[in-house]
């Protein structure tokens, strides 16, 4: 794909939508969370741990991912489930963290300022 932005006719219906617990239940079982937000974002905040690519570059970059599957994230999962769906519709296995990064926030769950 020459663009690095994914192709807007993904349909993001039928992603698996995960509240910021069950998220992180499949981390911590060793399923990895891809960052989708743009630098300024992740340099505010991120889920320690995390992989990042960003939307603007995910049509390049989405094949350097880790074979298996996939949460993605973004700030509030708009961006992040239509990430997931073009994982999904190319044959890969990708999850949605419902509400973001502010959902998971609002969870509890630990963030980590800085660092791209």
């Amino acid at each position: 794909m020459a663009s690095g932005c994914i192709p807007r006719l993904v349909d993001p219906e039928g992603v698996d939508q995960l509240d910021p617990h069950a998220a992180n239940q499949r981390n911590r079982d060793g399923v990895p969370l891809v960052d989708v937000r743009e630098a300024h974002e992740r340099r505010a905040a991120h889920i320690p741990g995390s992989l990042w690519v960003p939307l603007s570059r995910f049509g390049a970059d989405w094949v350097d991912l880790p074979d298996g599957p996939l949460v993605l994230y973004c700030a509030a999962g708009v961006r992040s489930q239509q990430a997931a769906a073009f994982l999904n519709a190319n044959g890969r296995k990708a999850a949605n963290l419902a509400g973001g990064v502010r959902a998971w926030h609002m969870a509890g769950l630990p963030l980590e300022p800085g660092q791209e």
